[in-house]
This record gives C-alpha cells, sequence and structure tokens, in this order.
C-alpha cells in the first residue's frame, strides 16, 4: 500500500530488472518505483481533489449514471462539461478543479511523450471513464487508436463530439457507455483519469487489478490520495 501527498505523482514501471529499485526526485515531488514483479507497466498519478460544494461519496453506480447523464442545467453533466472545457461560466472552486484536472491530463501526456521518445509508439489506447475526451482528444492527436468510454451515455458522446470537432476521424476514436467492470479485450494502454474517487476504496485493488489485465503494456490511472490533511 502506498500513499502519497497532494500534488505527487507515482511512476510504476516493469521492466525486467533482477531487484526493486526506488528513486526519489525531489523536482516537483515525483517518486518513480521501479517494481519487476508487475506484468504491466502502472503509472499513477495523484493530485489533490476540489469539491465544488460539500458531498457524500457515491457509491451505487446508477447514482453515478444518473448525475452524469443528467444534462440539466446545473446538473452533473452540465456542471463538469462546463468545468472540463474552456466556458467562462465556472466559479472559483471549480476553476481549481478544472486546473486540477490539466494537471493530471498533462503529466500523463509528459509519461506517454517520454515513451514515445524512447522508441514507444502509442497504438491502441481503451480510456475507460473517458468524460468528455480531455485525454482521449490529445492521445488521438499522438496517433493512438481510442477506444473511450464512460457509464454516462451524455459525456462519451461528448468526448465523440469534441474529437469529431477537432477532426479525428470515427474510426480512429469511437466512444461507448460502460462501466469500468465492463472493459474486456486487449488493448496497448489503459487510461483511467479521475474516475476511481466515484467507486468505493474497498474495491480499489479488485478495480485496478481488472484494468491492469486488460492492458497489454501500459496502465496509466490517477487517484486521490488519502491523507491527513484532506
Amino acid at each position: 500500500a502506498l500513499g502519497f501527498a497532494p500534488s505527487r505523482a507515482a511512476r510504476f514501471a516493469a521492466p525486467a530488472r533482477p531487484a526493486a529499485r526506488a528513486a526519489v526526485s525531489m523536482e516537483m515531488g515525483m517518486f518513480e518505483i521501479v517494481a519487476p514483479a508487475l506484468g504491466t507497466a502502472v503509472y499513477a498519478v495523484g493530485f489533490k481533489m476540489m469539491q465544488d460544494e460539500p458531498a457524500e461519496a457515491i457509491d451505487d453506480k446508477k447514482e453515478v449514471e444518473a448525475y452524469f447523464n443528467d444534462a440539466s442545467e446545473g446538473g452533473g453533466f452540465d456542471r463538469w462539461n462546463r468545468i472540463y472545457s474552456e466556458s467562462d461560466d465556472v466559479n472559483k472552486v471549480q476553476l481549481e478543479i478544472r486546473s486540477g484536472h490539466q494537471q493530471t491530463i498533462d503529466k500523463v501526456l509528459e509519461w506517454v511523450d517520454a515513451d514515445k521518445s524512447a522508441g514507444a509508439e502509442l497504438s491502441t489506447v481503451a480510456d475507460v471513464g473517458c468524460g468528455v475526451g480531455s485525454l482521449s482528444l490529445p492521445l488521438a492527436q499522438r496517433g493512438a487508436t481510442i477506444a473511450g468510454s464512460d457509464i454516462s451515455a451524455s459525456m462519451a458522446d461528448e468526448a465523440g463530439k469534441r474529437c469529431a470537432a477537432a477532426g479525428i476521424p470515427a474510426e480512429q476514436a469511437s466512444f461507448s457507455t460502460a462501466d469500468l467492470e465492463s472493459l474486456d479485450g486487449q488493448h496497448d494502454t489503459v487510461t483511467c483519469i479521475d474516475v476511481m474517487i466515484h467507486y468505493p476504496s474497498d474495491k480499489m485493488v479488485e478495480m485496478v487489478s481488472h484494468l491492469a489485465s486488460k492492458a497489454d503494456r501500459r496502465l496509466l490511472i490517477s487517484f486521490a490520495p488519502k491523507t491527513p490533511q484532506y
């Protein structure tokens, strides 16, 4: 079990090495841990999560689905579609949420670009919990073939619209409605960004294990750190 303070990132890789090694860089508070026992490279990003209003954790998938499908003014889809866009119709806390989410996206893209520079080309990516396509779109623009999915049909539809508006052909980026447990097939890379907060903590190991089993080479996942401060 690993715990990280807010605004820190952890990167887990699985090269063929005889013993585990840990290296710590103070710059940007990033840790790199090499764990040869893992079968798939796992990259995890942890940033402080902000709530734009007090709320209890929602564990029931049907409630989550209904919330993120609500396109009425102030509804879940309406709110998060504005947050994850360039809309000026957001408050200060929502702007901080947008900034934090973008930091996560930027960190993931940084790792992807570094791997690409090292000769690891992007191929197929399953972006589960894709939301409005904040990560799917830049990955597609980098040449990946995207299979995006979200428990919310409204979110998945919006992701498809944003990719189409950016000139990404439908055969390169497709989106469907599904939960994390429904991911099947094998993919070069599986991504799951800012989704785990909607699942109960006692299911985390099971969910991460499932996603890792569907990734041939790399799993990129974000989480909200549980620390004494938050």
